[in-house]
């Protein structure tokens, strides 16, 4: 029931959302089925400005999240650690 109940948080509002970026007009008084909307949104240049942000922000966290995590994994795969060191392993 949970379940169900989360799908219908998540569902409902993403069906009534993607139905609305077909209508021209308004949520209140739609105006019939068009693609306006994402011709208008896809030919601003501000929409590849934010795509390119995006995709830079991403890109550079997981780069960086790589070598923090090489950097802390490998001397544990070489058993290279402080323990390693105090008791010999």
């Amino acid at each position: 029931m949970l379940v169900s109940f989360a799908l219908w948080l998540v569902l409902i509002p993403l069906g009534q959302l993607l139905i609305a970026s077909f209508q021209a007009g308004t949520l209140i008084d739609p105006a019939g089925w068009t693609f306006e909307n994402y011709r208008e949104a896809y030919s601003a240049r501000i929409t590849y400005e934010a795509i390119f942000n995006t995709l830079a922000y991403a890109i550079t966290a997981t780069l960086l999240s790589l070598v923090i995590a090489v950097f802390f994994a490998w001397p544990q795969n070489e058993r290279i650690s402080l323990g390693a060191m105090l008791y010999g392993y």
